[in-house]
C-alpha cells in the first residue's frame, strides 16, 4: 500500500476501496463548447488509454495514485469510473469560489448537502458527491447536477467537508427545491428572462480574470496578456457572434495565452483578422495622481505611519489601521484627512478629501468631483454597485470589497454617471441603490442608461435599510455583516 500524505486522503472511503480508478489528462481534441476533452489513462500503464467500458483498464486507487505521483506533467488527476447500478451524481456550483473563499450563496447549499466537496476542473467551481441517478443533466443558474460515466477529481479537497458521499434523499430533495426557488426569484428580479443569468457569462469570466481591461468600443476590449509579463495592454478581445476572439500583439503565440487562461473558458479562438492596436493614454481608467495632490497624499500616508493608529473619524467609517495601510489610506490630521485608493497593481486610482463637518471632496483624476470610484473597479468580478452618497459608497466598499464588487459613489441624486465610464469596465451586472425617495425611479433609470447602452445587465435595488436611516449608523448599530448580508440577500455578487 502506498502511503498518502496529501488531500487525496480525504476522498470518501466508499469509492477509494473500489478498483474503478484511472488517471485523466486534457486531450488535444476539443468538445463542442471549445474546451479540451478529458482523456482517461490506465493507472497500471499510464501511457495507455483507459475506457469506462473496459474493466481491464481500471485499477486500484493506490496504484492510480502512485502512477499520478510518478507520471509526467500531462496527468492532471484521478478519475473514478461510475457504477451503472449504484451511480454517484456530481453537483457542481459554478462561480462558487471567490478570492479563495466560498461565496455566501454556495455556503447555504454546502451546509444542506454536508458531503465531500473539492475545487472543480472549471476555475471557481465547487464539485460535491451524492448518491443518486439522473437520467439527464439538470441545470439552473450556477448549479448543475449530472450522472457521468466517470468523475474526474482534482484532489483539491475543500477543508471542512466530510470524507463521505452524500446519501440522504431528504437533503438532496431539499437542496434541489431551495436552489430552484432561489433561481426563480433571481430570474424574477431580472425581468423574468430565463437566460438573463447567462448574459455575457463567459465574457464576464474572461474579462474578470485579466488585468488592465479597457473597453475600446462595442464588443472590443484590450487587456494585459497573462503571458510574458506585459506592462502595457497588448491583448485584444473581440466578439464574433458566440465566439470570443483573442490576439496577443507582443509576438507571444495566442494559443499559449488561451492555454494559460486554463480550462473553463468556452468559445475562445485565435483572432485571424486582429484589429490594429491603437491606445490613447488619455483613455485609461487608471491615471497617476500628480503635482500638489500627489505630494499631499504621500505626506498624508507618511503621517499615518508615524501616528501608528487611525483617526477616530475613519474608524467610525468601518476602517481598521491594518485595512488603512493595505488600502493606501492616509490622514493629515484627526480632523482632516485624505483617503487614497489604488488598483490591484498598486497604481493610484483616486483620492477623497474629508473636511470637518462631514464634507467630502472627490479627487478622482479624469472624472467629475461628484463621482467616486472604488479601488480596483476595472478588476471587479462580482458586479458593480452604484450608490448614492460618497460616504455610503466608502462604507459599502469597506464591507464588500472581498467579494470582488466594484463600487461607484455619487454625491447626491442629482449626479450623473459619466457616459465614458461604462466603456472602460468589464461586462458584468450593475446594481443601483438610491437612498433619496423623491424621484427614485427616474434617478435609477438615469443612472442605469449609460450602462444599458453598453449591454450591461442593470438591476435596481430596493432600499437597503428603512427610509431616514443612515447607512453608517446602521452598520455601527448592527455590525458591518448585517449590511453585507442584506446585500447578499438581494443577490448582489451572487
Amino acid at each position: 500500500m502506498h502511503e498518502i500524505n496529501d488531500s487525496w486522503l480525504e476522498l470518501p472511503p466508499k469509492i477509494v476501496r473500489e478498483n474503478r480508478w484511472t488517471l485523466w489528462k486534457l486531450g488535444k481534441q476539443l468538445t463542442q463548447r471549445g474546451r479540451p476533452a478529458i482523456e482517461l489513462m490506465q493507472g497500471a500503464f499510464p501511457e495507455r488509454p483507459a475506457s469506462v467500458d473496459d474493466p481491464y483498464s481500471w485499477t486500484s486507487f493506490h496504484q492510480a495514485y502512485a502512477a499520478l505521483k510518478q507520471g509526467n506533467g500531462n496527468l492532471r488527476g484521478l478519475a473514478y469510473v461510475n457504477s451503472r447500478f449504484t451511480p454517484i451524481v456530481t453537483i457542481t456550483f459554478y462561480n462558487a469560489l471567490v478570492g479563495g473563499k466560498v461565496a455566501p450563496w454556495a455556503m447555504r447549499y454546502f451546509d444542506i448537502l454536508n458531503c465531500y466537496a473539492e475545487e472543480g476542473i472549471v476555475p471557481g467551481s465547487l464539485m460535491l458527491l451524492y448518491e443518486g441517478r439522473m437520467e439527464k443533466p439538470l441545470t439552473w443558474g450556477n448549479v448543475s447536477i449530472r450522472s457521468n460515466p466517470f468523475i474526474a477529481f482534482t484532489g483539491k479537497h475543500l477543508p471542512g467537508s466530510p470524507p463521505r458521499v452524500g446519501t440522504s434523499p431528504t437533503r438532496l430533495e431539499g437542496f434541489m427545491a431551495e436552489s430552484r426557488r432561489d433561481f426563480e426569484r433571481l430570474i424574477k428580479r431580472r425581468g423574468n428572462n430565463p437566460k438573463a443569468h447567462m448574459m455575457g457569462k463567459n465574457l464576464e469570466r474572461l474579462l474578470g480574470s485579466l488585468k488592465g481591461v479597457r473597453k475600446l468600443g462595442p464588443g472590443h476590449w484590450v487587456a494585459l496578456s497573462p503571458v510574458g509579463g506585459a506592462t502595457e495592454p497588448n491583448l485584444t478581445i473581440r466578439l464574433d457572434g458566440e465566439r470570443i476572439l483573442l490576439f496577443d500583439h507582443s509576438g507571444t503565440p495566442t494559443q499559449a495565452v488561451i492555454e494559460a487562461l486554463g480550462l473553463g473558458y468556452a468559445d475562445l479562438y485565435i483572432d485571424e483578422m486582429p484589429p490594429e492596436l491603437h491606445l490613447d493614454t488619455s483613455e485609461t481608467l487608471v491615471r497617476p495622481l500628480e503635482g500638489e495632490l500627489l505630494s499631499r497624499v504621500q505626506h498624508s500616508q507618511q503621517k499615518l505611519r508615524e501616528l501608528g493608529r487611525l483617526p477616530q473619524a475613519f474608524e467610525n467609517r468601518g476602517f481598521s489601521y491594518q485595512d488603512a495601510l493595505e488600502a493606501g489610506l492616509g490622514a493629515a490630521s484627526p480632523e482632516e484627512g485624505v483617503v487614497v485608493y489604488s488598483d490591484l497593481e498598486g497604481r493610484l486610482l483616486s483620492a477623497q478629501l474629508f473636511r470637518p463637518g462631514g464634507q467630502v471632496y472627490s479627487l478622482t483624476p479624469g472624472f467629475p468631483a461628484t463621482t467616486w470610484l472604488g479601488p480596483g473597479l476595472s478588476q471587479a468580478q462580482g458586479g458593480v454597485l452604484v450608490v448614492e452618497g460618497a460616504l455610503d459608497a466608502v462604507l459599502l466598499w469597506s464591507l464588500v470589497r472581498q467579494d470582488g464588487l466594484g463600487v461607484i459613489g455619487l454625491s447626491d441624486a442629482r449626479c450623473n454617471i459619466p457616459t465614458h465610464l461604462p466603456k472602460r469596465l468589464p461586462l458584468q451586472p450593475v446594481y443601483l441603490h438610491a437612498r433619496t425617495p423623491e424621484g427614485r425611479e427616474s434617478n435609477l433609470e438615469r443612472w442605469g442608461a449609460p450602462f444599458r447602452a453598453e449591454g450591461f445587465p442593470v438591476i435596481p435595488l430596493e432600499g437597503l435599510i428603512g427610509e431616514g436611516t443612515d447607512l453608517t449608523a446602521f452598520a455601527q448599530a448592527h455590525g458591518g455583516m448585517a449590511l453585507l448580508e442584506r446585500l447578499v440577500g438581494m443577490g448582489v455578487g451572487a
